[in-house]
């Protein structure tokens, strides 16, 4: 059987429906065997470049080893962000562990259905042992994963209008070749942050209406920005320092 379905998106967030974490037998839930990306086909241009590869790594699933084999054999992806903005959107959310409210029951071979996820298993399939970013549990690939996240997330916000937020002098003092290394780290340091901040405004009302309907259990979303920061870290700010310069000096 060749796939011809589209996977499903959730109406609210625009993320692929995950796999349901479906029973065996004696009730035990499945063990954690393969990973599943939620966004596929990897081959698709969408999913090529630096953002395109961000946004594949930044979720997907450890579920049964027979499900995601299930799935493929139905579904041909989901309908994939096709704009830098709507990747980075995706990609936050991935990274902040949300989940949709729906998953896929693809249990039975060559079919499926839309299952309604109860508030248990919703916390059971958004635990970041199950739900997490490509590699998570494998150290060393895992850190240039997470530095190629960072990356998107970091150049993103970087073309964001962040004179809305720095101050003249603050500019000022960090394009000022006179100013101190140590200075010039700390200034970055800031003025990353804020544009952190200034990229994710678009993303708070969606994460606003979640957390009204409590479809948030998982306590890794403390805040937005600091989901970003976790892979936009300090000791790689140096790195953006010319960037930074180049979009500062363009401004002022």
């Amino acid at each position: 059987m060749s796939a011809e379905i589209q996977t499903p998106n959730c109406e609210i967030t625009g993320l692929p429906l995950l796999i349901y974490p479906s029973r065996s037998g004696n009730d035990n839930a499945f063990l954690p065997t393969n990973f599943h990306h939620p966004q596929h086909p990897n081959r698709d241009p969408e999913l090529q470049g630096l953002e395109g590869r961000a946004l594949r790594y930044s979720a997907g699933q450890d579920v049964s080893k027979t499900l995601p084999d299930n799935y493929h054999r139905l579904f041909l992806g989901p309908e994939l962000p096709s704009t830098t903005d709507r990747k980075f959107r995706s990609a936050v959310l991935h990274c902040a562990g949300v989940v949709p409210r729906q998953a896929l029951d693809v249990s039975r071979r060559d079919t499926f259905k839309i299952v309604d996820l109860t508030d248990n298993e919703l916390m059971w399939l958004s635990d970041p042992f199950r739900h997490h970013t490509e590699s998570a549990n494998h150290e060393k690939r895992s850190r240039r994963i997470n530095r190629e996240i960072g990356k998107f997330f970091a150049d993103y916000a970087l073309k964001q209008d962040i004179q809305q937020v720095i101050s003249e002098s603050v500019i000022s003092e960090f394009i000022d070749v006179k100013t101190r290394l140590s200075r010039k780290k700390e200034l970055g340091n800031f003025i990353m942050t804020h544009a952190l901040n200034l990229s994710i405004e678009p993303i708070r009302p969606v994460i606003k209406t979640l957390k009204e309907e409590g479809n948030l259990p998982q306590v890794r979303l403390k805040s937005l920005t600091g989901v970003l920061r976790r892979f936009v870290k300090k000791q790689y700010l140096a790195d953006y320092h010319g960037e930074i310069t180049e979009r500062l000096m363009a401004i002022v």
